[in-house]
């Protein structure tokens, strides 16, 4: 399976709940997921990026009053900083019914440019076309504007990935922590410094790896 970090240009349709937030201020909307209910409605995983609290707030209050959301929740709803997260479920929105019904295509980026939405996504090369055939299905004219490949960076070595298994086979990694990294060294016959050095540089590797992968896009 070839991985494509995606992007298309969309007019803005007018069941798009984020065209309520033009002129908020936002600078990008990211779904981190989204899911299709039993009632027809979608729920929406979001973080909504502005630059101050002044205009995180025009965002809460255009979501309040939005016709296309018929619920939302904030993850955070004291003082938000620029950032606004939370859940928006509404029915009606066009572009993310493709979405939701695409699981590769969950996650993704959102910026309103010029009266187009720009989406940014990862997704398997064969799925490409047909994501693009279902939004003009629904009467939505996408443009691909980028089509590139994705690949794991394979830092990760054998050796690193061996610890890592080891770690979490003892517990390491559990709540609470069924063994301590001074126990795993012992086993290992390492010192507990330079294995809690590996173990992290392995996981973090891993972790950038399982992002990219998964379109959690910056």
């Amino acid at each position: 399976m070839a991985l494509k970090k995606v992007t298309v240009a969309i007019d803005v349709p007018p069941t798009a709940w984020v065209r309520d937030l033009i002129g908020t201020g936002i600078e990008s909307v990211s779904i981190l997921d989204c899911l299709r209910n039993a009632d027809g409605t979608i729920t929406h995983l979001f973080m909504i990026r502005t630059s101050d609290h002044a205009k995180s707030v025009r965002v809460i209050e255009a979501l309040k009053r939005s016709d296309l959301v018929e619920g939302f929740s904030l993850v955070k709803a004291e003082r938000p900083n620029g950032v606004v997260c939370g859940l928006v479920r509404s029915r009606r929105c066009d572009v993310c019914g493709v979405i939701a019904t695409r699981c590769l295509m969950r996650r993704g980026v959102y910026r309103v440019r010029e009266g187009k939405l720009t989406w940014t996504f990862v997704a398997d090369e064969e799925e490409i076309p047909r994501v693009l055939e279902a939004l003009r299905e629904k009467g939505i004219e996408a443009e691909l504007v980028e089509s590139v490949g994705v690949e794991p960076s394979g830092l990760v070595s054998m050796p690193q990935l061996n610890l890592i298994m080891r770690a979490m086979e003892m517990g390491y990694f559990d709540v609470p922590r069924r063994a301590s990294i001074h126990e795993i060294a012992r086993e290992l016959g390492l010192s507990p410094a330079s294995l809690s050095v590996s173990i992290r540089r392995g996981v973090k590797r891993v972790l950038k790896d399982y992002i990219a992968i998964q379109g959690y896009l910056a």
